[in-house]
């Protein structure tokens, strides 16, 4: 390869990087500065802006291309929804949201909206998790951030990812809600909300308009702090998504059965007592750190000792100290 069309194609790849990593940065709502700050290797706004505009003359491209590339791949491991951790279907928490959420796509009405609350570590992103490995491209799934600052138009960009659609930069963000109704309506979706807790009054206010405009069903996922928010004057306008546009409140409570329920998975040859006694062990360090995220934890550990007592004491102890 000639050493100006290695350039050549240098000059691409680290433009289309900079664009997509733009594209990213759009979507969730981070300004340039944020971006660059987090993610060192993309230099000063100076230099990413020249790059993704491909005025890459007095760089060094060979290096450049390194460091967008290693960004681009945290970006890309970040985004996944898979993080190497095995999901089972048959926790109680995966169970509670499936049920409501079959219920819900029954529904032909205006109450198509799910709530799902509990605090952190209870399952909920899991459960959401398995829906969409289970139900694939019926749904959808969106994680609310900060940063889209009660964004509207940064919302309705990472609902256009999901959908297949990244061309947004320079559309307004009605030409933003109408693309998003324009597919909603091709084709019904359920549209999954994680971490809905922080979206403000104008992101749920344009969640009611889709649940008023669209035939598919909404359900926000989050801490009991997303639903006090329903009830506060600023919300007055999107208290509709609370009722007479809910099919169901799930709220979802930690206890020994969700421990049970996750190692019968790690060890299906184990017996109800030794699955009793393990949980009665861990169930109450788990409550106060992180809950489920602890289980998993201390079943790690565990995995290769079985569910012997002083294994398990000593992995609970042991995670513990960590938390």
């Amino acid at each position: 390869m000639s050493t100006e069309k290695h350039t050549v194609e240098a000059e691409s790849e680290i433009t289309e990087l900079a664009r997509a990593i733009d594209s990213y940065a759009g979507r969730r709502g981070l300004s340039m500065k944020k971006l660059v700050t987090e993610n060192p290797g993309l230099g000063s706004e100076k230099t990413f802006r020249d790059l993704r505009e491909g005025n890459v003359e007095g760089y060094d491209l060979v290096k450049q291309l390194v460091n967008y590339r290693g960004v681009w791949e945290i970006i890309q491991e970040m985004s996944g929804s898979d993080t190497g951790e095995q999901l089972y279907d048959d926790l109680p928490a995966v169970n509670a949201v499936r049920v409501a959420v079959l219920e819900v796509m029954r529904s032909w009405g205006m109450d198509r909206v799910v709530f799902v609350d509990g605090d952190s570590g209870m399952g909920k992103s899991t459960a959401a998790r398995v829906l969409c490995g289970k139900y694939g491209s019926r749904i959808v799934m969106i994680e609310a951030t900060d940063m889209w600052n009660d964004s509207p138009s940064s919302m309705l960009a990472e609902i256009l990812h999901v959908l297949g659609w990244d061309d947004v930069e320079g559309m307004s963000g009605m030409k933003r809600l109408n693309l998003v109704r324009e597919k909603l309506n091709a084709a019904r979706k359920c549209l999954i909300i994680d971490e809905a807790h922080h979206m403000g009054p104008h992101c749920m206010n344009v969640v009611k308009t889709l649940v008023n405009r669209t035939p598919g069903e909404f359900i926000m996922i989050g801490i009991p702090a997303m639903w006090a928010k329903l009830h506060k004057a600023a919300y007055t306008e999107a208290r509709q998504l609370s009722t007479n546009r809910i099919s169901e409140r799930v709220k979802l409570t930690f206890g020994e059965r969700d421990v049970r329920a996750y190692l019968a998975n790690i060890f299906p040859d184990a017996d109800k007592q030794e699955l009793l006694t393990a949980a009665r062990m861990i169930k109450p360090s788990a409550t106060d750190n992180g809950c489920m995220a602890f289980v998993r934890d201390v079943a790690r550990r565990i995995r290769t000792r079985g569910l012997d007592p002083k294994g398990v004491a000593e992995a609970v102890e042991a995670v513990a100290k960590r938390r």
